[in-house]
């Protein structure tokens, strides 16, 4: 640290002592009380310079922080203690637990704790969110902080208050009720975040503040009207008369709020969704006899079997896909896996949550089987029976990387979003362009000839939204498109790109899509950056969703770290996997990523 901010830190902590001093006399600011944010702790310090005196610091600060917790909290089985981001805290194992069972597990904890006082409260539902706000009136505010102190004494709870940092920005800081600057700034703000940290299993990943239950403490006027700390998406103002008491459910618990709340919101995405993934197994030796026969069928050359086409190879996407899925999409009702003959040899097909569907149903006595063509294949989905009439489009190296909401792709009016990414379509000359290629400049041509637009712009390697009735339409109007891409047994350069190019800009014309925005990235696992940039992403997860792409350059060790990076992001298995395939916990030592280069984008094309 460098003399400026040493004295940066000292006239910071010089403010907050004054600050604390005030505000135990009763003289809050009008915001409340504001903590400063605490520097590192001496051992995390330590560790950048000597694992030796991080061991030694770990241990006085691992004693001092036990010693500090109430007996009855560390006398429970299911709580454990361990450092986490630098600071010693308190956890509570819950197996099995996901992220939308952390958020729940925390609201329902502050609604059974006003419950149980008689502590009136209300939820405020978020707009286009499964999340809820809950407000405490002022008059209950005191007996709510009193019901927290109490509860804290037996259960591993934290908080998180609006703080400072030594430069004065606004900053969240987590912190236990028995820490004075904490209790201080929940007395007196009217804002805090409530949660207990959450892991799967010891040594698992946190559930902690993003996943917390958000209290407002709503001010009152002489009227008996209500008024909110800060906005929020639904509304600021409960006049007496809109404060006629209700109950709100979201399928799992019943909650108190206001009849005023409970309206269906106009942006609310709470229609049916399915997914869908198309699958195949390429070192399949049955699957492999059929194709080589397709290929002398159509005159081409058969491929050597120790040659497998890199679209093909099957490195175990699907199974961590599929964790992302059960993770970070809990709303998706139905999920559908579409293959050849085939069915990965881990998971249970008798789980009602997915539904195998084999080619021959799919296609249904239309198009050329057995089929080799994703445009072909991409271009049947619709016709899944029992598809709801909103479904997205997985392929097995697409990953969902943190908790997503149904508006990430559909808006509440039934819209459909894509994602555009900032790759175009070139004009090769003819029999120069590839066949994926050419069945966009397919789609583009037709939408010229219909419309008089020209669609140039690629997508991002994303899930792809859909909607039912839009295919079906699309059917009806070019039922030589679909019936030409239907018959291709292999991509060639009379197909159409259905699945996302017609659908997606055909939809945008009709007033059925719209373009969206998401947090995804691209790994190319043969570039030389994408391990590094992976790591980066183990830690952080800012990700909404990202592919992971084979490439014919990737080396087998490649392969194999992306592999054990895979089980690091996505550990635990999910409720369709048999158990006879028990896998290898991954260790940070296998995952430590090479030598560090500048990074690189991987450039993809777009989808």
């Amino acid at each position: 640290m460098t003399p400026k901010s040493v004295l940066r830190r000292l006239r910071a902590a010089q403010r907050d002592r004054l600050r604390l001093r005030e505000a135990r006399d009763g003289q809050f600011p009008p915001g409340g009380y504001e903590p400063v944010l605490p520097s590192a702790t001496p051992a995390s310090r330590a560790r950048r310079h000597s694992v030796r005196l991080y061991r030694v610091l770990h241990r006085f600060e691992e004693r001092a922080f036990v010693q500090a917790q109430p007996a009855a909290v560390l006398a429970r089985p299911d709580v454990v203690v361990a450092r986490r981001r630098g600071r010693m805290r308190l956890l509570q194992v819950r197996p099995g637990i996901t992220p939308d069972g952390a958020y729940r597990a925390n609201r329902d904890l502050v609604v059974s704790l006003c419950e149980a006082h008689a502590i009136d409260y209300f939820v405020v539902p978020e707009s286009a969110s499964p999340r809820t706000r809950i407000g405490i009136p002022q008059h209950s505010w005191r007996r709510f902080v009193e019901a927290l102190e109490a509860l804290s004494a037996e259960a591993p709870l934290y908080v998180a208050v609006r703080g400072r940092t030594p430069r004065g920005q606004a900053r969240r800081l987590p912190g236990q009720l028995s820490e004075p600057a904490i209790d201080l700034a929940v007395r007196s703000q009217r804002e805090l975040e409530v949660f207990t940290m959450m892991v799967p299993t010891p040594t698992g990943r946190v559930f902690d503040r993003p996943f917390s239950c958000r209290v407002d403490r709503w001010d009152e006027d002489e009227d008996g009207s209500l008024n909110a700390p800060s906005r929020n998406t639904r509304t600021t103002h409960l006049g007496s008369a809109s404060q006629v008491p209700a109950t709100i459910s979201d399928g799992s618990r019943s909650m108190r709020t206001f009849g005023s709340l409970t309206a269906r919101d106009i942006f609310a995405v709470d229609f049916p969704i399915d997914l869908v993934y198309m699958w195949v197994d390429g070192s399949d030796p049955a699957w492999f006899e059929r194709k080589n026969a397709a290929l002398v069928a159509c005159g081409l050359e058969p491929e050597d079997a120790g040659a497998a086409a890199e679209r093909f190879r099957d490195n175990g996407e699907l199974r961590y896909s599929l964790r992302s899925v059960e993770r970070f999409a809990p709303w998706a009702r139905n999920i559908y896996l579409v293959t050849d003959q085939q069915v990965p040899s881990w998971l249970d097909p008798t789980n009602d949550r997915i539904t195998i569907v084999d080619h021959a149903d799919l296609f249904a006595g239309a198009g050329r089987l057995p089929s080799f063509n994703s445009h072909a294949i991409g271009a049947r989905l619709h016709h899944i029976e029992g598809l709801s009439e909103h479904y997205i489009h997985f392929n097995d190296d697409f990953f969902l990387g943190r908790p997503t909401t149904p508006s990430l792709f559909f808006q509440g009016n039934g819209a459909s979003r894509f994602f555009l990414s900032r790759s175009t379509l070139g004009f090769h000359d003819e029999g120069v362009a590839q066949p994926h290629e050419q069945a966009r400049r397919n789609v583009v041509d037709l939408l010229e000839k219909d419309f008089g637009r020209s669609p140039t712009r690629a997508f991002f390697h994303t899930p792809i939204t859909q909607r039912r009735s839009v295919m079906l339409d699309l059917e009806t109007r070019y039922p030589s498109v679909f019936s030409t891409t239907w018959n291709s047994q292999f991509r060639s350069g009379a197909d159409y790109e259905i699945n996302s190019w017609l659908h997606h800009y055909y939809g945008y014309l009709s007033g059925s899509a719209v373009p969206g925005s998401i947090r995804y990235d691209y790994f190319d696992i043969s570039n030389p950056t994408a391990l590094r940039r992976m790591r980066r992403l183990l830690q952080n997860r800012s990700f909404d969703a990202f592919c992971i792409n084979d490439s014919p350059a990737a080396t087998d060790a490649q392969r194999e770290r992306v592999a054990t990076w895979m089980r690091r992001y996505f550990p635990d298995p999910a409720a369709w996997e048999l158990d006879d395939e028990p896998e290898q916990p991954a260790t940070a030592e296998e995952t430590d990523a090479p030598p560090e280069v500048p990074d690189a984008p991987d450039a993809p094309d777009g989808v």
